[in-house]
């Protein structure tokens, strides 16, 4: 593997990844739009199992179990840019059109420090039964109180 980066030709599949953005309005309430963080990025997708034996790997948010489904590899910088995934993005893989939720993203770097814009991101995801329209926009009512 290159020190740089992953190569393309490991690269075989597209995904997008989508961010929730949380607004507040001058009264208070507030509205979530969905929006799209990364487009097209170039990754490597692969179920979350290890040599045949399917590993249980959990996260708990807001109360809920989550159990591993998929993980995706894909290079941190584009064009001297670095891309920054969050826990709780979501990302739609276009070649099967598979939506999934980033339950953790975890962030490589190459053991020599002077080189900076090095090496990749690994995505633990879940697949999710609904789909993440990019253009959807959420409404809730909420009020921050100051105290």
């Amino acid at each position: 593997m290159s020190i740089r980066r992953i190569p393309d030709r490991y690269l075989n599949t597209t995904l997008h990844i989508v961010r929730d953005i949380e607004t507040l309005d001058e009264v208070g309430d507030a509205e979530t739009v969905r929006q799209i963080a990364y487009g097209s990025i170039l990754a490597n997708v692969q179920p979350a199992s290890r040599l045949g034996s399917r590993e249980e790997i959990s996260y708990e948010t807001h109360g809920k179990v989550i159990y591993q489904t998929h993980k995706a590899y894909f290079n941190r910088f584009q064009d001297g840019v670095k891309r920054i995934v969050r826990a709780g993005d979501y990302a739609i893989d276009l070649e099967t059109m598979t939506h999934y939720l980033v339950l953790s993203a975890l962030e490589y770097q190459a053991s020599n420090q002077g080189l900076s814009d090095t090496h990749h991101y690994k995505l633990i995801l879940a697949t999710t039964d609904g789909e993440f329209n990019p253009e959807q926009s959420i409404s809730s009512k909420a009020r921050i109180a100051v105290t």
